[in-house]
This record gives C-alpha cells, structure tokens and sequence, in this order.
C-alpha cells in the first residue's frame, strides 16, 4: 500500500525517490526487450531503502538485495545518518521489519558490509537483520549475507550470484 508509506511533506524527497523507481519500472515492463517476470533491485544504504519501499510496493520486482539500512531506528536516525533524518515520519509509520515483510514471497537479501562505519554493526545492526531473516514466514525467502572487509558499499559478485540464483530461467 505505497501511498500510505509516504505521504507526509516530511517525505517529500522519499517520494520522489521511490516515484522514480516506479516510473524506471514502468519503462522496464513495457520494453519488449525486457522480461518482465526477470527485474530485480538493487540498492545501497539510502538506495537500500528505496529499493525495499520499491519491491514492497510493485509486484513486479521479481527480487531484491539491499545493504546499508537495517540498523535499528537510534542509529539510522543519528546525527551520522544525517540525510536519513529526512524519513524519520516513515518510521513512525513503518519499521523496517514491516517492510521487509511486505515484500511477500519474493527473495529479498540484506546485506552488510562487516566494516561499515555508518551502520553500526556493533550497535545491533547485524542483530536486527538477523531478526528479520529468522522471523520470515516459511513461504518467504529473506536472506542476511555478510561480507568481510568491505565497508558501505555493495558486494558486487555477492549481488551477481544472489540474482543468478533468483532471476535465471
């Protein structure tokens, strides 16, 4: 239900974000080139969070890998994440749990880089993700990923096997 997601002025940039999103999908679907049962997305801290609202959202996202967000609410909304001070009445909506269970049965994997010094993943970040991973009804494949020595960034050859393994014919 995307537009109860966001719809405060408060999310103003979110929106549009995420609006993007759907429109590139949008253009994706209707290419005859593309297979629209195929499209995954892929997105890193902030554009971690849209992908997620984004997968959420459009039934068409076949998959999707995120790295950089789960991390519980003090931390995200702390003065080093100061851009994603901007969603903070998402939250008040919407935890990140929620999300990422309304992603249904589609494969969705969260990913962190082990030396990522804007997650705090001493400061529970791996402990939430790991908590939604484990509470993920038997029909859902949420998968938590972890990668040695690198920081805030993706994984590439880790994001290239997880969407081998979910998007191949």
């Amino acid at each position: 239900n995307y537009p109860s997601l966001v719809r405060s002025e408060d999310d103003y940039f979110l929106r549009r974000a995420v609006n993007d999103a759907r429109s590139a999908l949008t253009l994706l679907i209707n290419n005859p080139q593309v297979d629209p049962t195929r499209i995954g997305m892929i997105g890193v801290s902030m554009g971690g969070l849209i992908t997620l609202i984004t997968q959420a959202a459009e039934p068409v996202v076949a998959a999707s890998t995120v790295s950089g967000i789960f991390i519980p609410k003090d931390v995200l909304l702390s003065p080093i994440h100061h851009s994603c001070q901007h969603f903070e009445p998402l939250f008040d909506r919407l935890s990140l749990h929620e999300l990422g269970a309304a992603t249904g049965v589609r494969p969705l994997e969260i990913h962190f880089g082990d030396d990522d010094y804007k997650l705090g993943i001493r400061d529970g970040g791996r402990e939430y993700a790991k908590e939604l991973a484990d509470s993920a009804s038997a029909d859902q494949t949420i998968t938590l990923h972890i990668t040695p020595g690198i920081a805030h960034r993706f994984d590439p050859a880790r994001h290239v096997a997880f969407f081998e393994e979910h998007l191949r014919p």
